[in-house]
């Protein structure tokens, strides 16, 4: 079990959240599944009659895997837009528009 995965999962949980941001990074229900009784197993997440809920140890877990995964660092959770990038230009060279693209 990743911990991103896992920080996640608790995280979901901690809020009563859906699982859409799992799916988004790439699980499948049943991965979903696996790592939730991988998380029931462990003791961080215990079943109460109709819904999930962080132990004393998930919290604590939750806890240490947000220090662990923390970026400090921005450039690396602020991604440059690749096709935002623009070459760059000779000094000598005249710009001129379309004229046909022009909605003034």
């Amino acid at each position: 079990m990743m911990d991103k995965e896992l920080h996640l999962l608790l995280s979901i949980v901690d809020k009563n959240a859906g699982v859409e941001v799992l799916i988004d990074q790439g699980l499948n229900y049943g991965n979903i599944a696996i790592l939730i009784e991988t998380a029931i197993k462990s003791g961080y997440i215990v079943s109460e009659e109709s819904d999930i809920k962080l132990s004393g140890s998930g919290k604590e877990k939750l806890a240490e895997l947000r220090g662990q995964l923390k970026k400090l660092d921005k450039d690396t959770w602020i991604e440059r837009k690749k096709d935002a990038i623009i070459t760059k230009l000779d000094p000598d060279f005249i710009y001129l528009p379309n004229q046909k693209e022009l909605y003034f």
